[in-house]
């Protein structure tokens, strides 16, 4: 388990920052103690930051009043501790640290494959409105961790969370060790230029600054927000290195090798999301030992691989899955819940699902080539997983997911089309077939019926046709 003790300037940030994943939908509330309500998650959230404000109050030279501190626990951890168990842990570490009778509040984030927590609280003492004593805090949550261990018999090895380390962050142990070692990597990969070696490094969360006393090195957040005063490269015995990353060619095996990962790793990702962010596919390859960075002199994003001292050339990759790469967050489940809910609302209304989907008249069903399938507009506003998801989106966001839902019906009839030639009369005895299976068939048998109509129609209107030119013909004669 690791336990990362932020150093949060304001209170006010940091709560909102966990408020407003809750309203993302990648974070929910968890649990609180010591709070002026027996249930301070069912007020909005302008309630829970009075609180500590009103706190705060009473200690006015104080600068850094914000006790920030996330809890990251591994799966197997999760499940030995039980989230049950784990709120006991909090409250333990909260003693142990010396925050046990302060308000708290603790929001349990989830993304791809791991589940963590953060603890948001108030260095200032609520009874009397001192500093609460913050010295050796490293030393005391390690204290902690080992008892932790030793408590539920937990692996002290080495987990998927300490696999990328090298990413410095406010909290890191030797913090000027740990750009250096950043600095001495990049010196040695197969970085094309300077700007390449910048953006890199600012994947690093490191950016170089430069003033009147000289060039200098910043820590920032994944936010861009500075984390740590600059830090002079005159301190570092081996600083950022122009003359020599150039010598360093790619090997092509290994670009192959790992332009492979990267594309299972995206195909992970669509796997579980139809939308996810920046900070979603940056986790999910951060914990697979790989660096996404964006290009300065195009805005694409491109992988550097730490472990192999090398920049991946896969820019056409994410390219190509960047469609999936929004503002906002909507799984796969939420999104099928999305079309079940709507289909069975339609199934109600109308004959059957074509009839309520498909603008017949508007609509050419041919070959692949020829097909040109036009939907109804789609009212989506009686789906209660939509409902639930609009209200964290903006218009924009809310158009983007009706599309993708307009576009996956289509994909739907399109496919059922193409597989006319391949079905057989017995598929509809076959009830064991899946869901989506049954309604697959259900588009097709409709559709075809509808084509062949559309070719008796033609025949007729042709038939008629000719039957006119010959009268037109025998009287000219």
């Amino acid at each position: 388990m690791v336990i990362k003790i932020h150093q949060t300037h304001s209170t006010k940030e940091a709560l909102n920052y966990n408020e407003s994943k809750v309203e993302q939908g990648q974070a929910r509330f968890f649990y609180s103690k010591n709070t002026t309500e027996l249930r301070p998650f069912a007020y909005p959230s302008s309630q829970r930051l009075g609180q500590l404000l009103e706190i705060e109050k009473g200690n006015k030279r104080c600068r850094n009043k914000c006790f920030h501190v996330s809890v990251n626990p591994t799966n197997e951890e999760l499940v030995k501790l039980t989230k049950e168990g784990l709120k006991k842990e909090i409250d333990a570490f909260m003693q142990h640290m010396g925050y046990g009778h302060q308000p708290y509040f603790v929001y349990e984030h989830a993304d791809l494959k791991r589940t963590h927590f953060h603890i948001v609280s108030t260095r200032i003492d609520v009874q009397t409105r001192n500093k609460i004593k913050d010295n050796n805090e490293k030393r005391k949550a390690h204290q902690f961790i080992q008892g932790l261990q030793q408590r539920y018999k937990l692996d002290t090895t080495k987990t998927e969370l300490d696999k990328v380390q090298l990413i410095p962050t406010i909290n890191s142990p030797i913090l000027h060790e740990g750009i250096q070692q950043v600095f001495k990597l990049l010196n040695q990969s197969n970085i094309q230029n300077r700007q390449e070696y910048l953006d890199i490094l600012k994947s690093f969360n490191l950016q170089l600054y430069q003033s009147e006393q000289g060039q200098s090195v910043i820590v920032k957040d994944q936010d861009g927000q500075i984390l740590r005063y600059p830090m002079a490269l005159s301190q570092f015995i081996e600083p950022p290195n122009y003359s020599t990353y150039q010598l360093h060619q790619p090997d092509e095996k290994l670009q192959q090798r790992l332009q492979q990962k990267v594309e299972s790793l995206l195909k992970e990702l669509n796997r579980n999301y139809r939308f996810y962010t920046i900070y979603e596919l940056r986790e999910m390859f951060i914990r697979n030992n790989l660096l996404p960075y964006q290009l300065s002199k195009n805005g694409n994003l491109n992988i550097y691989s730490p472990l192999d001292k090398t920049v991946v050339d896969a820019q056409l990759l994410l390219n190509r899955y960047r469609m999936r790469l929004q503002t906002f967050v909507l799984s796969n489940d939420q999104f099928h819940g999305m079309i079940r809910e709507l289909t069975h609302q339609l199934e109600q209304k109308h004959v059957n699902i074509t009839e309520a989907i498909l603008d017949k008249e508007q609509s050419a069903i041919g070959d692949s080539e020829s097909r040109n399938l036009v939907l109804k507009e789609l009212n989506l506003s009686d789906c209660e997983v939509y409902n639930h998801l609009a209200a964290q989106l903006d218009s924009q966001e809310k158009a983007t997911v009706l599309e993708a839902i307009k576009s996956h019906l289509a994909f739907m009839v399109n496919k059922a089309i193409d597989n006319a030639h391949s079905t057989s009369k017995s598929y509809n005895n076959k009830w064991d077939r899946s869901w989506w299976e049954r309604l697959n068939h259900q588009f097709l048998l409709e559709l075809l019926n509808y084509r062949d109509w559309q070719k008796k129609m033609g025949a007729k209107h042709r038939k008629g046709a000719r039957k006119g030119l010959t009268k037109k013909r025998s009287r000219r004669t």
